[in-house]
């Protein structure tokens, strides 16, 4: 999973590179890094395709990983055995918040580009820069860059808190479960 992490961030490294472009533009600088914007736009949703399904199955095992070691951690009693456990709950967590990280600062940098593209176009009214149709075309378009699982779920922050809020429920209930076969073992 690192690996795809770790193309994110190049994809992010890129596009950042684009949004430098900015300060001062030519109307040859713009149209290139709309091409090059077109191409990172591409590769990650090949990544995105071709990573969907892993995406999906880290995902849910990472979530399935994070409950049972927090059940685990709320019933030993042992205090090394809850350090143990919460080490097991807290790595699992870390991958999906950098996997979600790396998404997020790709989209963000994608609708920065495009907000700086349309800036630049808007205060360029007067001169050549309006005149460009590869520019209006990319504008017209909006191709957004959006990390999904196969259509599952999106690969942003709302994802994390959603299985944060998930997990505290579920262990809440099999919390509440257990003290129920307690009591009726007594």
């Amino acid at each position: 999973m690192l690996y795809i992490t770790g193309l994110v961030y190049i994809l992010t490294d890129a596009m950042m590179e684009l949004n430098r472009v900015f300060s001062k533009p030519t109307l040859e600088q713009l149209e290139a890094s709309v091409v090059a914007y077109e191409r990172i736009a591409s590769a990650s949703g090949v990544l995105s395709e071709a990573y969907g399904i892993q995406l999906l199955v880290t995902v849910a095992g990472n979530f399935i990983l994070v409950t049972s070691n927090a059940f685990l951690i709320v019933s030993e009693t042992i205090a090394y055995r809850r350090i143990w456990f919460a080490m097991q709950c807290i790595l699992p967590a870390m991958t999906t918040f950098r996997l979600v990280h790396a998404c997020v600062c790709l989209v963000n940098q994608s609708e920065e580009f495009n907000s700086l593209l349309r800036n630049t176009l808007v205060d360029g009214m007067n001169s050549n820069l309006s005149h460009s149709a590869r520019i209006r075309l990319h504008l017209s378009m909006k191709k957004e860059i959006e990390f999904t699982t196969r259509g599952f779920f999106t690969m942003d922050y709302s994802l994390l808190t959603a299985m944060l809020g998930a997990v505290a429920t579920y262990l809440v209930i099999i919390v509440q479960f257990g003290e129920g076969r307690t009591e009726e073992s007594n």
